[in-house]
């Protein structure tokens, strides 16, 4: 807190006055949880559509920033208390992330001294946040996570309200306060808009997360995108964009292998998204050339089978009608013929006049 020459009531933040001189001699600092994703004591978003691992990255979250292990085998930590507060995935499917974690870094349960709830707190009932609030200061819970945001801030009177920017702000505002109060880093599981487009050259921005006021709430956050569909294989190819106020920002691609449902795993890679991005480039040209050349097999066998009917030739216009093609598919075609030696041209008579005409090669 700030000492200041005008101080006013304790319980109102907005009533201590810096002068200028004070504002610039003042020792601003910033305390890394996790190095280039997580600064202490400012709110954050876990964010991303279904099936992206929003859980199990919040889970594995929790496992490095208790042991003070990387997070996701690559972010250094500061080891802390951390509370993870689950409502969504139930009991079996936490336990089994948390302790599939552990054991890929070769940890037990008592090198993750965390806490863990499988009922989540009421954020717009004033008692729950008390309650909370007092917890976090018993326990000394430094990062405290909370999945979702959708089934613990909205009040069940609070139908419809979700668009509304000042109503979602005065939900968020008590964490914000929490927050000011306990030091405490706040972290939201939050999903994505359902009815957005996903920009493929700008995946998981901030705007496409769900209800109006959290992405201006958020100071910090990391938002997770699909860069291929959902298998069911227990591989996933991701989109992950870190960010925060804080002046960092990175953009990923992140690719999880959980492993099958009788062998669980938890192997984490990260890719430059230079490279994504020019691997998906090469896959996209490779396909669009074997379209193409499927589409010239095709065409080269429609060919073939006309010029069967004609031994003595036929020609481009009567070629081009029985197959069914147009000028440049059947002229492209005729070209691949020509170079494999299996036609050649020839002169054929209609009426009184001679035409250019094309046949099959005799051996």
């Amino acid at each position: 807190q700030f000492s200041s020459s005008a101080v006013g009531p304790t319980d109102l933040r907005f009533t201590h006055l810096l002068t200028t001189q004070e504002l610039f001699d003042h020792a601003f600092s910033e305390t890394w949880l996790v190095n280039e994703v997580l600064v202490a004591g400012q709110p954050g978003i876990i964010g991303g559509r279904s099936k992206v691992l929003k859980t199990s990255i919040a889970c594995d979250l929790v496992v490095s920033l208790a042991s003070g292990t990387p997070f996701l085998d690559k972010f250094e930590t500061q080891k802390c208390t951390v509370g993870f507060w689950s409502g969504e995935s139930g009991g079996k499917t936490i336990r089994d992330k948390a302790r599939c974690m552990a054991d890929a870094r070769g940890l037990t349960a008592a090198d993750c001294p965390a806490f863990w709830s499988l009922d989540l707190p009421r954020l717009a009932n004033q008692e729950h946040l008390d309650a909370l609030t007092s917890l976090i200061k018993d326990r000394g819970v430094s990062v405290a996570i909370i999945d979702p945001l959708y089934l613990s801030l909205m009040p069940s009177d609070a139908r419809g309200k979700s668009s509304d920017l000042f109503f979602m702000g005065s939900l968020l505002a008590p964490l914000t306060n929490l927050i000011q109060t306990t030091g405490c880093t706040i972290i939201l599981l939050h999903h994505f808009r359902k009815s957005s487009i996903v920009a493929e050259d700008d995946p998981c921005s901030l705007e496409e997360l769900a209800q109006s006021g959290c992405a201006e709430w958020t100071r910090q956050w990391l938002l997770l995108q699909r860069r291929s569909p959902f298998s069911g294989d227990g591989t996933h190819e991701l989109y992950c964009r870190i960010g925060g106020s804080a002046g960092h920002a990175s953009f990923w691609g992140l690719t999880i292998d959980e492993g099958s449902h009788d062998s669980r795993r938890w192997q984490v890679d990260f890719e430059s998204i230079t490279d994504i991005k020019s691997t998906s480039k090469t896959a996209r040209d490779n396909a669009r050339a074997a379209d193409v050349e499927k589409k010239d097999f095709e065409n080269i066998e429609k060919i073939l089978t006309v010029l069967a009917q004609f031994p003595n030739g036929t020609s481009l216009t009567n070629l081009r009608s029985l197959a069914h093609l147009g000028e440049p598919p059947t002229l492209r075609a005729l070209h691949f013929l020509r170079l494999d030696g299996r036609i050649e041209d020839c002169v054929i008579y209609i009426g009184n006049r001679h035409c250019q005409a094309f046949r099959l090669k005799t051996p």
